[in-house]
């Protein structure tokens, strides 16, 4: 039930209000009464309603001062004038301020429930959009986390294919979601990557560019996005690297693209010429993981994702990730998620 507060110097009509409110398809409660403007505010801060309903002409705060000062500080409060004035002036200025409705005395039953029916019709509506925001909050801060990892193998190709479920999803939340638009959808998963960034790294790590305000198109709006992602995956390259040489580099450019192939660390470490033990110890400081657990990491989450797609055996996911032997495949996937590929599968 939504929450009323009845604004009247006038008994009688306060009271008539506060029966029709409450027999109003016991949709609404009475949170509250006032008699004038300024013991309305007391209890707007106090009970903080979802619905104003006040007269224009009070003593010591008159109605119109009532709501502004409530539009400045509970934008979220839905007004209602009742008035004895029908004049354009009143009106004008309830517009102005964001009223849902004017209406006259003597107050028709009718006008005030068909009124209270469109209010509490946009209350419904606000709320399933709150509801909504909730859920696409919690798809940033999840996104986020696989982001960031993607970003800590230097794997742009899943960083673009997390970037683009992402966005889909913003796509189909953009209506639901109106009035929030999809320039602060996209402000939000790139201000949800960077925090897990600077709390990993510290206030150091740059901050991403703002949205341009003069941007468009969607695919203006997508492109900014992966821009920054990118960026934002240069500078930990930059940050992780800043004390190895070019040729761990390379190893690790090379293992992003063949870590589906059949690949030795001493196989890599030759292709960069450097000898093995140097290569494993140069990689496990600058990663800060071993080369094995580097491409385990990789592979985990390509399987994970190819998992997803049933039209392919569990097999198939192992050979193309790079395990020739199943059995091998299944305890490496078990031991890095917690559960076997087929479980995973079926919980997906």
């Amino acid at each position: 039930m939504y929450s009323v507060l009845v604004v009247d110097d006038e008994y009688m009509i306060k009271r008539s209000l506060t029966k029709m409110i409450e027999e109003a398809r016991h949709r609404f409660t009475i949170a509250g009464e006032a008699e004038d403007g300024k013991e309305a505010w007391t209890k707007v801060e106090q009970l903080k309603p979802d619905i104003l309903i006040t007269d224009i002409c009070m003593p010591v705060m008159d109605g119109l001062a009532l709501i502004q000062e409530v539009r400045e500080k509970y934008k979220f409060i839905e007004p209602i004038i009742i008035s004895g004035h029908d004049e354009f002036a009143y009106a004008q200025k309830a517009v102005q301020f964001g009223v849902h409705d004017y209406l006259l005395k003597p107050l028709r039953p009718d006008a005030l429930y068909k009124t209270l029916d469109r209010v509490y019709t946009k209350l419904e509506e606000r709320n399933e959009r709150f509801a909504r925001h909730g859920e696409w909050t919690a798809f940033c801060r999840d996104a986020a986390v696989r982001i960031t990892e993607h970003m800590l193998l230097f794997n742009e190709g899943g960083i673009l294919a997390e970037l683009a479920e992402g966005y889909e999803r913003m796509l189909k939340l953009e209506q639901d979601l109106a009035p929030y638009p999809l320039k602060n959808m996209v402000q939000d998963l790139l201000s949800a990557c960077h925090a897990l960034l600077v709390e990993k790294y510290g206030d150091t790590f740059l901050e991403f560019a703002s949205l341009n305000t003069t941007l468009l198109s969607a695919d203006h709006y997508f492109a900014h996005m992966r821009t920054s992602i990118l960026r934002m995956m240069n500078e930990l390259r930059s940050k992780k690297h800043l004390k190895i040489n070019m040729k761990v580099n390379q190893a690790i450019e090379l293992i992003n693209q063949r870590f589906t192939e059949v690949i030795s660390l001493e196989e890599v470490a030759q292709a960069v010429g450097l000898t093995p033990s140097y290569f494993s110890s140069a990689f496990g400081e600058s990663v800060g993981m071993s080369f094995v657990h580097y491409v385990t990491r990789l592979r985990m989450a390509k399987a994970q994702t190819l998992l997803k797609d049933t039209s392919l055996k569990t097999y198939e996911v192992a050979e193309l990730v790079g395990y020739m032997n199943y059995p091998h495949f299944s305890r490496a996937f078990k031991k890095y998620t917690g559960v076997s590929p087929g479980r995973f599968r079926k919980q997906t």
